[in-house]
């Protein structure tokens, strides 16, 4: 269950997904050698691809290898990727029980699943050379004014870090 704790964060993290994104993965949807994610079904229906870096895409082959190994038979396309301790999709709000769990475990004050999306959208903007249109395709924003408020959210950390140095 570790090892699935730390691939859902950092999936989270590094794939900017939101929770039903998530909870709907499927193992078919997982290439653990190109390190993509596809997202069958993103808000408003749509489809898009995630690239994920490849310490996450080792953690989700330990986690794929481990899971297989407790049930003695390596995971149908069909099934969850990630997966209850009963073997089962996580529904939303298990998932967010989960994720409550976990915060208050690490004695973290303010997180929640949607706020490890804004914090990947935020690095992501902080690596040199990104642009708003790789995040938007990343997010799957569907309109390029929804992902440039990120560029204020950049901006006003920014300018705490200069503040910072002053």
């Amino acid at each position: 269950l570790g090892s699935r704790d730390l691939a859902m964060l950092l999936t989270f993290l590094d794939g900017a997904l939101r929770a039903t994104e998530l909870t709907g993965l499927r193992v078919s949807d997982v290439s653990l050698d190109s390190g993509r994610l596809f997202i069958a079904s993103g808000k408003g229906k749509k489809s898009r691809m995630v690239a994920i870096g490849d310490h996450t895409k080792r953690l989700l082959r330990r986690y794929a290898f481990l899971r297989d190994a407790s049930v003695g038979v390596k995971a149908g396309a069909d099934a969850p990727f990630f997966q209850t301790d009963d073997g089962r999709a996580f529904s939303y709000d298990g998932l967010r029980s989960w994720f409550v769990r976990l915060k208050h475990r690490a004695g973290v004050p303010r997180a929640f699943p949607h706020l490890l999306r804004h914090t990947s959208a935020i690095r992501t903007l902080a690596v040199p050379g990104s642009d708003l249109f790789t995040l938007q395709a990343k997010l799957g924003h569907a309109d390029i004014t929804t992902t440039s408020r990120y560029l204020n959210m950049a901006n006003e950390q920014l300018n705490e870090r200069q503040r910072g140095f002053s």
